[in-house]
């Protein structure tokens, strides 16, 4: 997973305290596994993803009326596939 271990278990451990189920997927396509699973009981999906990946999933849950105004998505602040960063500010105050 992209995201570094630190920057994961911290916003792993302030999701489950806010009541969140949390998921650290390894691409998009899983995503829409997990969204097709649990769609009728979805309150808020917070992303947390490379500008692709974002790209890919917001494609697929725009076909979704049930989604609306339920999605929102953090960029990382740096890309690559190993030791990304995210703005942990941003994601808390997503949150």
């Amino acid at each position: 997973h992209c995201l570094v271990k630190d920057y994961q278990e911290r916003l792993r451990n302030e999701a489950e305290e806010r009541g969140y189920e949390v998921y650290v997927v390894p691409g998009g396509s899983l995503v829409r596994k997990i969204i097709q699973d649990y769609l009728e009981d979805i309150e808020k999906i917070v992303g947390i993803a490379c500008e692709e990946e974002i790209d890919l999933v917001r494609n697929y849950l725009e076909k979704s009326s049930l989604l609306a105004n339920k999605v929102f998505t953090v960029e990382l602040s740096s890309n690559g596939c190993k030791n990304t960063t995210v703005n942990l500010e941003e994601v808390l105050n997503v949150l």
